[in-house]
């Protein structure tokens, strides 16, 4: 071999090792990136994939990332799938830091596209996969600098379908806190014990819509209810009747799966009829009642947008009423506090994005 040939062969190799360190130094520094730890809360129907099902999904396009431990600070991640299972929202630090909203076939596709999102807040690099059954294990890490067991060491490459730009697709805006409305409405029966001797049973109705991406999630309920009792004297028979609206502002952020407590204040007024029946010169005759309280609802959601609830109130009436059989008998006064329990069954029609 001679000198020429030599030296041009140690170029080449030399040009090889540069090449070699040049692309091996980001890998590197991909690898000494410490984990982000995040605070991940999952709120989803019973259809949905579970919350260890959406933190495989997450891990399976980036090894990036790991669950906080209590005390540590860290981003908060929220993702909630609405009861239909078709649209779902990620938001970070309650939104102040992006709120992002997502449109699917099913809840499952939905689960898939919030948890790409999940990890791209997390790692830039985070990469689509194709939709797989295989069920990884996220385990809570505690050094920054751990991978998962099994985890690979560099992002998988995206595959030849993979569209990472149809997670936010323009037909779907980001979220506004004030065009964020979720409806109920339902069916309930009650038992009070402020408007007749003992309890007085009765039926209603009512419409509920809660501002979902305002703080406390602020609940406002209308409804309508009529309760009717009779009361059997020597004299005679009297019937006790109300009509009335109920107004309710409540709070729903106190929720947990399937499970959501509302602490509320309650005012309700109407008509309160008093009719004698069997009685010398019986008579009907009706006065406006108002009751101001407290009550606290506990809805259980079944399957999908079906739920039932529980709840009870404390009722302070502002006018107190009597009935009486002249001359002087008294049927009736009204206490000066009540109590009243309803169980209700109803529907929720999700979220409705004006825009």
């Amino acid at each position: 071999m001679s000198i020429g040939s030599r030296l041009a062969g140690q170029r080449a190799c030399g040009a090889v090792m540069a090449a070699s360190v040049t692309l091996g130094c980001p890998r590197g520094a991909h690898a000494e990136t410490p984990l982000e730890p995040v605070e991940l809360s999952y709120l989803a129907p019973e259809s949905c994939p579970s919350r260890a099902e959406f933190l495989a999904e997450i891990q399976r396009s980036t090894a990036r990332i790991r669950l906080a431990e209590a005390g540590t600070a860290a981003r908060h991640f929220e993702i909630t799938i609405e009861p239909t299972g078709q649209t779902g929202r990620f938001s970070i630090d309650g939104g102040s830091q992006g709120v992002r909203a997502v449109r699917g076939g099913d809840c499952a596709e939905v689960s898939r596209l919030l948890a790409f999102a999940t990890a791209l807040a997390a790692d830039p690099d985070a990469r689509a996969t194709e939709t797989s059954s295989a069920v990884a294990a996220f385990p809570m890490m505690t050094e920054a600098n751990d991978v998962p067991p099994g985890a690979p060491q560099t992002p998988p490459a995206a595959t030849a379908d993979a569209k990472p730009a149809t997670i936010f697709p323009a037909s779907v805006p980001s979220v506004r806190p004030a065009q964020r409305l979720v409806w109920s409405a339902a069916g309930f029966g009650f038992a009070k014990s402020a408007s007749a001797p003992g309890l007085t049973l009765g039926a209603g109705a009512f419409g509920e819509v809660v501002l979902t991406q305002v703080t406390l999630r602020p609940t406002f309920r209308l409804g309508l209810g009529y309760s009717a009792k009779d009361v059997t004297q020597d004299q005679g028979r009297i019937e006790l009747a109300t009509e009335f609206l109920t107004l309710e502002a409540c709070s729903a952020s106190l929720r947990r799966r399937n499970l959501t407590f509302l602490p509320c204040v309650r005012g309700q007024g109407g008509r309160r009829v008093a009719a004698g029946h069997d009685l010398p010169h019986s008579r009907s005759e009706g006065r406006p009642f108002l009751e101001l309280g407290i009550a606290g609802h506990l809805r259980w959601r079944l399957v999908s947008s079906l739920f039932l609830e529980l709840a009870g109130a404390m009722l302070f009436p502002v006018i107190r009423d009597q009935v009486l059989i002249l001359p002087s008998d008294t049927v009736y006064q009204v206490p000066r506090v009540g109590g009243l329990g309803e169980l209700a069954l109803g529907f929720e029609f999700g979220d409705q994005n004006r825009k």
